[in-house]
């Protein structure tokens, strides 16, 4: 028998400690996106990461069901059920919004918000699970001080499953939309309008769009002034 092994109960317990660990910290979200594309390679699919590009709303609705029958199947192996559970039991600011359950929570001496796509939706309806993942690393791109993590999948009581990820807390209040306009256009970005019922912003030379940018998105940081995207939706083109 393998000295460095054992079976004790001890043991046991260390390793789902290690475990909890892993998913108490999360992946940045870069590293839990390229995860999830293995995942999905590895299943015999090539993930669309680009939205816009289905031929159908059933093409676009097929893909959605089979990304989250992949995710059902993935959780058993990384699941964020204890990590969601743990930090939204009995949370004073535990909500659920249009699109996510939110709460606020305080890790390594730090306060993050923790955010579960509510079953079903991934950020925008045109969105599959890997469209919103892969959006969520270019707005970490765009604003690495959110530091963006990916904690895992949880299965919902219908067999749902949601995508849990959290962001470094921001504190401050919602800027008015000219705020938001002269914060962009100096960057490059410019007042994009298509079939979008959204405040959109593209940027020609980075060909990205800015879905979603509406006040309640944005955060004028209390210590700062600056202006932060906590919510937005952003897609390549």
């Amino acid at each position: 028998m393998d000295p460095n092994r054992s079976s004790s109960p001890k043991s046991g317990a260390r390793r789902q400690d290690l475990v909890g660990d892993r998913v108490e910290e999360g992946l940045a979200i870069e590293a839990g996106f390229e995860n999830w594309l293995a995942i999905a390679r590895h299943a015999g699919r090539d993930p669309q990461t680009r939205a816009g590009n289905f031929a159908t709303d059933l093409a676009l609705a097929e893909d959605i069901e089979a990304e989250e029958r992949l995710l059902v199947s993935t959780a058993p192996d990384w699941s964020a059920a204890v990590f969601f559970e743990t930090h939204t039991a009995g949370g004073s600011d535990y909500t659920k919004g249009s699109e996510h359950y939110v709460v606020r929570y305080r890790a390594g001496g730090e306060t993050r918000v923790l955010k579960a796509t509510i079953p079903g939706k991934y950020g925008r309806f045109e969105y599959t699970p890997t469209i919103y993942l892969k959006s969520l690393t270019l707005l970490n791109s765009f604003v690495p001080s959110l530091e963006i993590r990916l904690h895992g999948i949880r299965v919902a009581a219908d067999a749902k499953p949601s995508l849990v990820t959290s962001m470094h807390y921001i504190k401050g209040s919602h800027p008015h939309p000219k705020e938001i306009e002269k914060y962009l256009f100096p960057l490059g970005w410019e007042n994009f309008h298509d079939n979008s019922e959204t405040l959109d912003f593209r940027h020609l030379t980075l060909r990205q769009v800015i879905r979603d940018a509406h006040p309640r998105n944005w955060v004028r940081e209390k210590d700062t002034g600056s202006l932060v995207p906590i919510d937005i939706s952003i897609e390549e083109f």
